[in-house]
């Protein structure tokens, strides 16, 4: 699955350098420069937003339009060998080391893809300096900047892709808001996904959990909602006739209004699938949003199910200290539930 998702940023990384390729949107943040960029055919493909150092190297971030993370370094002075692959570790200030796999992309651009990677996105907001080690030496980076900067280039995405559908006319929820008038249509009954969650809860051995009553629930529009003895709160949605809408379109729905809700700095991304049972679609993916509210980190997992159901599963923390909680949060969820099961 890694290698997959190196492979696909290798790919639209390289697209930075094709002729033709446009881009539609620029930013500024401190000393950052991004810009929205399309493929040939003038599709969104990827934000991206650089900074070039006194050592005549360019590091770049860069999202895709379907939430793949990664870093690029740029010399024009380089000479690469196009294909090329390195082990790479990634220094964060004084944090654990991350490992990733860095491919040249062009004979002057390395890439490092970051999905996958854990806490990388984290640490990269909130980091100061950035030591990129390989077996030819040490490249160093000042983060300056990176934590509003990142939050810029999330909402770059989610933008290009609302105005990508706006352009095209396309809504992939459309059919949704057409039965607004009849929205329980769409939705299961309340007693019957409690039944459910609280056998989803058992058959991933969550044990101590507490569900909450509608009145209790601290987020609107969920079907139900609990709390675990670590101190995570979980909640889950299902939408039944969803044969018309794909995964990766409720993705790209969730960033949006997460992203339009935030107030303050913003980021996204997809993470590295879990093993499943059972035939659905699995997306993962976090937001992570810091205001003058405080700091909210939401970990989402959407799944659907070949008869057309969506469901989300929707993680947060109550407390600080529950990142590695947060961030394998689903994973007993996707491995031991038959999400079939629910009608």
């Amino acid at each position: 699955m890694q290698s997959r998702l190196i492979l696909g940023m290798v790919f639209l990384a390289s697209t930075l350098f094709a002729s033709g390729v446009g881009h539609a949107e620029r930013f500024v943040s401190g000393h950052w420069l991004g810009t929205s960029h399309s493929d040939k055919s003038g599709k969104f493909s990827l934000c991206a937003m650089n900074a070039t150092y006194k050592s005549g190297i360019s590091l770049q971030f860069l999202i895709t339009r379907d939430f793949t993370w990664g870093i690029q370094l740029i010399n024009p002075s380089w000479n690469l060998r196009k294909g090329a692959r390195s082990e790479v570790s990634l220094h964060i200030d004084d944090r654990i080391p991350l490992l990733a796999t860095g491919i040249v992309t062009s004979k002057s651009a390395i890439t490092i893809g970051l999905t996958g990677i854990k806490n990388s996105v984290r640490n990269l907001r909130r980091g100061h300096v950035l030591d990129i080690k390989t077996n030819s030496g040490t490249v160093s980076f000042n983060l300056t900047g990176t934590f509003e900067g990142i939050s810029r280039l999330s909402k770059c995405v989610t933008r290009q892709l609302l105005a990508e559908n706006r352009a095209s006319g396309s809504n992939p929820f459309a059919s949704l808001q057409s039965k607004s008038k009849n929205q329980n249509a769409d939705r299961i009954d309340r007693a019957a996904a409690t039944v459910f969650v609280t056998n989803l809860l058992s058959e991933a051995g969550v044990t101590g959990f507490k569900i909450l009553t509608p009145e209790q629930h601290v987020l609107t529009g969920q079907d139900v909602m609990w709390t675990q003895p670590n101190g995570l709160v979980g909640a889950f949605t299902v939408i039944k006739d969803a044969k018309d809408i794909s995964v990766d379109d409720a993705v790209a729905f969730v960033m949006g209004v997460e992203s339009k809700n935030c107030e303050g700095n913003f980021a996204s991304g997809k993470k590295q699938s879990a093993n499943q049972k059972g035939a659905i679609s699995v997306r993962r993916l976090f937001t992570a949003c810091q205001s003058q509210d405080g700091n909210i980190e939401n970990h989402h997992t959407l799944i659907k199910t070949s008869s057309g159901m969506i469901m989300r599963l929707l993680f947060a923390s109550e407390g600080s200290g529950a990142s590695d909680e947060l961030e394998k949060s689903d994973e007993a969820f996707l491995q031991k539930v038959d999400w079939t099961s629910l009608r």
